[in-house]
């Protein structure tokens, strides 16, 4: 598994019990985490982030680009004021120790900060500027055209960015932490972003990261067949060819 999961044996019991509730193909990481850190796993900490003031002094705390995967930067999850979870740009996870008695919020937060290290360690531009326009989907004057470069601080034209440009909830990149919850789990989304994460958004973000998909217990993948449950996900052909055949009807 690429998680290490660190803490006592009840808060190691609280991720796995997270974890058998996201369907993301996060092994998908691995080839992106080891070229940036040169490791293969990420570790998921518990903390006391009660006094931590790393990027909540002001709104708009997140200072390091997502290229920049080795700086000691970090992404913070927020819920009333409160640092619940941080995602450091090296490829590190923190929960915050209050987390250990809610399991449904401890869920939200941990299926957040992992939805950073996919935008860290696995999205191309291709597919942030895919989002973006996802994002914007009723907006046609904000869309991006495909070869469009993602960077941090960039006003792309619609007064946000994906980071670090307007107001911390305006941000791209932090909407797509509501994405990964939505779209790969059954925890509840409880903060309120200023992108909505609706049913479009939500089919076009898996058709984004995980276009191939099958039922737990089949034996063949899809790409595109309508009446098949999208309970398994790949990340790539070459992904799901490695444990199951294509499906003879809809041909991925």
């Amino acid at each position: 598994m690429i998680l290490t999961l660190e803490g006592t044996l009840a808060q190691q019991s609280v991720s796995k019990s997270i974890l058998t509730r996201c369907t993301f193909p996060l092994d998908a990481l691995t080839p992106g985490l080891q070229a940036a850190t040169g490791r293969q796993t990420i570790p998921v900490q518990w903390s006391d982030l009660s006094n931590y003031r790393g990027a909540t002094a002001n709104a708009e705390g997140h200072d390091q680009q997502h290229e920049h995967v080795n700086d000691p930067g970090s992404h913070p999850v927020e819920r009333r004021g409160r640092v619940l979870g941080l995602a450091w740009t090296n490829g590190r996870i923190e929960l915050d120790l209050r987390l250990e008695s809610d399991l449904e919020l401890a869920g939200e937060v941990l299926l957040s900060e992992l939805a950073h290290m996919v935008d860290f360690f696995l999205m191309s531009d291709l597919q942030r500027v895919a989002f973006w326009n996802i994002f914007h989907y009723k907006d046609s004057p904000a869309q991006l055209a495909p070869g469009a470069h993602i960077e941090d601080g960039k006003d792309f034209g619609h007064g946000h960015g994906w980071f670090d440009v307007g107001g911390y909830y305006s941000w791209a990149g932090e909407a797509f932490m509501g994405v990964l919850v939505k779209a790969y789990s059954n925890f509840p989304l409880t903060i309120a972003f200023d992108h909505s994460i609706d049913s479009t958004v939500i089919e076009g973000a898996r058709k984004i990261l995980s276009p191939y998909f099958g039922t737990v217990k089949g034996d063949s993948f899809h790409d595109s067949h309508v009446a098949v449950r999208r309970q398994r996900h790949w990340t790539t052909r070459e992904q799901a060819l490695r444990e199951r055949a294509p499906c003879k009807t809809c041909k991925p």
